[in-house]
């Protein structure tokens, strides 16, 4: 199967504060990648979401497991403009 070009983006949405409307966080900004399709496109995506490591120096933040359900990847064939 011949590899196209798809534009990705990783999005975590946490929940709102009280009265308060959600704030978007971009963890992976608009990516361009050659893939055979859009699952291939989604395990690329996944594997840049950043993980939390308190050790790493400086200390990195990320999204703990828990929160993953609050995170959104974004698939979509790649256009010229």
């Amino acid at each position: 199967m011949a590899q196209r070009m798809f534009e990705y983006v990783v999005i975590h949405t946490p929940p709102p504060a009280a009265g308060a409307r959600p704030r978007p966080v971009i963890l992976v900004p608009p990516t361009t990648v050659m893939a055979d399709d859009e699952k291939v496109v989604v395990m690329i995506a996944a594997r840049r979401i950043p993980v939390p490591n308190p050790n790493a120096n400086p200390p990195v933040a990320g999204i703990p497991d828990q929160d993953l359900s609050e995170v959104e990847i974004q698939v979509r064939p790649f256009r010229s403009s």
